[in-house]
């Protein structure tokens, strides 16, 4: 499968970079996965 690319992927990376920092500033025991599925609930009823 192809990389990723286009503004989509460079608002994530920028995303990706302000979290990691403050996770690292707040000394948190977290990570950030490479790739992960996001999951909504269904409010619609």
């Amino acid at each position: 499968m192809p990389k990723p690319t286009g503004p989509n992927s460079e608002v994530a990376g920028l995303i990706n970079g302000e979290l990691y920092i403050e996770i690292r500033r707040s000394q948190l025991k977290l990570f950030i996965p490479k790739e992960c599925v996001i999951k909504t609930r269904d409010n619609g009823g």
